[in-house]
Parts: C-alpha cells; structure tokens; sequence
C-alpha cells in the first residue's frame, strides 16, 4: 500500500507544474524530459521510479496543454471554416459546439468553442451538426489577482476560443437523444413556475432561469446547486442503487447477484452525467463512482485517504488540464475535509459494530 501512496503521490507532483508555468515549453523539450524520465526508470533505485514517473506525468501534462493551444496559435485572427456539433443551445445566440473538422480537416480531440453573440440562421439544437464560416479569437482573463480568471477556467473547461459567427449552413436537422429528452421534459413542465429551476437540476440548462431565480439563488449562496456536480452524481448512483435493492425483492434468493446494486448505481450515474452533458465535474465524479466500484468488486480494503488519493490521480491522468480548475481543488480539499472530520469524530460504536451497517 505504500507503493500506492507513493506512485499517487509522484503522478499528482507531475502535473502540479502546470499552475505556475508562464509558458508551456515546445515539443523539442517534451522530448528532452520523456527521454530523462526512460532514463531515470533504469536506475536501480527504491525513489528512482516514483521520479520518472513524475517526469512522465509532467509529460503528458505538458503534452495537453500543448495540444490544446495550437488551435489557438493557428487558427485565430483570421476566418476559418469549421464542421461543430452543437453541444449546448439557449436556441437564440448563445451556443456551445464541439469542432470536429477545421478546412476539411478532422480534429481529434474535438476542441470546445463558445458564441455568445451570434445567431444561427435555422433553429438549432443539441446534437445538429453545422458548417459555419467563424472568426476565432482566444479566451483572455484579467491579470488582477483574487478576481476569476475566466482564461484558466476556459482552459480548464476545454474552451480556449470564442467564436464570431459569419455564416452558418446546416448539415442535419435531426437533434441529439438528450435534446429530444430535453424537449419532452420542457413540454411537460410548461405551466410550472419553476420550469426553469427544475431544468437546471435536471441536466443543467440554466437559460430558463428568469433573472429574479438568479438574483435570489445569488444572494442565497445556493447558485452552485443549479450547476451539476459531484453531488448530484452521487444522488444519482445512490438512487440506482436503491432501485436495484427494492427489485431484488421480488427475486428468489439463489437468483439475487450481490454486485448487481453497485453495477446498478455506476449505471445510473453515467446515465445522468450523460444528461448533464457531460460537463467536467460530472465526469470527475463519474471516475470516482468508477474507482469505488472497482475497489468494492475485489474486495480491496481501502482506508478513505487512499481513495482520495487514487480518484485524485486517476482524474489529473484521465485530463491533466483539470488541475487549472478551482472547482477540482475545491471539491478535493472539501472531501479531505469529511475524512479528516470523520476520523476525528468516529460513528458510535453501537453503529459502527452493527453486522446490518455493513452487510452491503
């Protein structure tokens, strides 16, 4: 298990760089640290491999975020031709796409964009796919310190540009599954006075909201709850978890699968990360159903600060962009704050000896 804590721990260190660095170096000295970190591995060492570990996470951090400022090197300050998939649509001028092809040529990954000041010359919804004629320009923040810096979280979002559309034509008409699902939902909760507050929970749509619900959950301290979040994943696998239970009810004994609750939970929280859209803290979250459903299928006895460390490090690896999130860190440090508080106040020993507590 020490080697666990250590490799965690080496992985995180890795990718640390990238909060402080002015600039991301070119590819020739990504080169340079990859063939120093296969270097370092041979050395015969008990620390040497938690070095080159550390190197090679730093690596593909650097790597990262080289990929995702090349767009922004090439394709800026001048008009350019893109296929997107609209992701996200107020359906009047604030869209949020997905560029699968610049000039005939494929992009892999997709890279995030964003207008806000643009209308679309059709209706439009999530999941059409769209040729535009756009002007890119880059994400700038502000360089007061204590203020949001709106250029690190577009990064962090994986939307470095914004767009100016000139012209649009497009390509399928027909709308994604969860915008269709989207619509029913919006139909059905028409006459309610809360519709907007209700998608918002939902899936995350927050354009229904009339400017009053902002101003009161603002001034509430509760605008964090309309955003989906680690929390509302976890509800989520929770909720499947225990319709899982309340079907196997019904089944004979010799017919009920002990894991089918814990399979039953991580389905239902893709489920929802997929209607939430799949935005970056859902799918944080996600991973860290994914680990824990992992963990409890081999019976691996984890104490709580080694999952952390683990759902920490398998989250920087899956997209090392996330360690420029304040919303990662926050999130982080406000678990550590639960183990911390339950191992200082323990559950009374009448509960934690129960055989039913930890039956499943």
């Amino acid at each position: 298990m020490r080697n666990l804590i250590g490799l965690c721990c080496s992985a995180i260190i890795g990718t640390l760089p990238l909060l402080w660095l002015p600039t991301i170096p070119g590819w020739p000295v990504i080169a340079i640290l990859f063939m120093a970190a296969l270097g370092v591995a041979l050395i015969r060492h008990p620390l040497a491999r938690y070095f080159a570990l550390s190197i090679l996470c730093c690596c593909w951090a650097l790597f990262s975020a080289r990929e995702i400022l090349i767009p922004v090197e090439e394709w800026t300050g001048k008009p350019v031709v893109v296929e997107a998939v609209i992701n996200r649509s107020d359906g009047k001028q604030d869209h949020e796409m997905q560029i699968i092809s610049v000039a005939g040529r494929m992009v892999f990954p997709a890279l995030g964009i964003r207008s806000q000041s643009s209308y679309l010359p059709e209706s439009v919804c999530a999941g059409q796919r769209w040729r535009m004629k756009v002007y890119l320009r880059p994400v700038h923040g502000q360089l007061n310190e204590g203020g949001f810096d709106s250029q690190r979280y577009a990064l962090a979002q994986h939307q470095p540009l914004r767009a100016r559309i000139i012209s649009a034509l497009r390509i399928t008409q027909q709308c994604g599954l969860r915008a269709w699902w989207l619509s029913a939902v919006e139909t059905a909760t028409q006459a309610l006075p809360y519709q907007g507050v209700i998608l918002a929970l939902a899936f995350g749509e927050r354009y229904g909201m009339s400017d009053e619900q902002k101003n009161m959950l603002r001034q509430s301290g509760t605008a964090h709850l309309m955003a989906i979040s680690g929390m509302h994943i976890s509800l989520a696998a929770m909720i499947g978890w225990l319709i899982a239970r309340l079907l196997q009810l019904a089944f004979p004994a010799h017919r009920i699968y002990f894991r089918m609750p814990l399979l039953a939970s991580v389905l239902a929280a893709g489920i929802y990360t997929w209607l939430a859209g799949g935005n970056p803290p859902a799918v944080r979250a996600l991973i860290g159903v994914v680990i824990w459903l992992f963990l409890r299928l081999h019976g691996r006895n984890w104490s709580g600060w080694e999952v952390w460390l683990c759902c920490i490090t398998c989250i920087l690896i899956y997209d090392p962009l996330t360690v420029l999130s304040d919303s990662f860190w926050l999130s982080a440090l406000a678990v550590a704050a639960l183990i911390f508080w339950y191992q200082w106040m323990p559950l009374p020993r009448y509960i934690a000896t129960a055989k039913w507590f930890y039956r499943y």
